[in-house]
């Protein structure tokens, strides 16, 4: 595998962690905000309705008192990496939109910090851009796969520390298969 980030011997097992290319958009998953942007040359955020930037701000003006919001800044140089605060290059950053959830879906699904659950949106959003997505495989000590699973959005030490668990798992239950299919 060419996309290896790490490889690790762990107990009995050899673990290596990939980088996924062909990663899903978060952003097409059930989201609990609403992610709105608008760029000249990226297709960001969510599909939205909004013609123009100031027909969001009228939305979102008009629309207050039931909204919680936080604006959308996009960094692009070399990549393109976005966040709720700006970033301090004015030549190749500035705001591309604004991500919201209403008062009543964060009371509805019990949210208690509705600017936290869109800036961890957005987090994961971001991880995407970047391309911090992430799968792993482990396989036995002769080189046999044994399992995988992908879809890891974030640092790959996360991905990493999941497949260490699932070697704990495969390290309790294995020998009990290879016994019952010997017998």
């Amino acid at each position: 595998m060419e996309n290896i980030v790490e490889s690790l011997s762990y107990k009995s097992f050899n673990i290596q962690v990939y980088k996924e290319d062909d990663f899903f958009n978060p952003r097409e998953w059930d989201n609990r905000t609403k992610m709105v942007c608008f760029h000249g040359r990226y297709e960001l955020g969510d599909k939205h309705e909004f013609r123009s930037p100031e027909s969001l701000e009228e939305f979102l003006t008009a629309n207050k008192a039931n909204l919680y919001v936080l604006p959308l800044y996009l960094y692009d140089h070399g990549g393109i990496t976005i966040s709720t605060t700006p970033f301090n290059c004015r030549f190749d950053s500035g705001q591309v939109g604004f991500i919201y959830i209403t008062k009543e879906k964060a009371l509805d699904e019990g949210i208690h910090d509705p600017f936290k659950t869109m800036k961890q949106e957005v987090e994961t959003y971001n991880d995407y851009l970047v391309g911090n997505c992430y799968g792993y495989s482990i396989y036995d000590e002769q080189g046999e796969y044994l399992d995988s699973c992908g879809g890891y959005l974030g640092h790959h030490n996360f991905c990493m520390e999941e497949a260490k668990s699932q070697a704990d798992y495969l390290d309790r239950t294995l020998p009990k298969q290879y016994a019952l299919a010997l017998a």
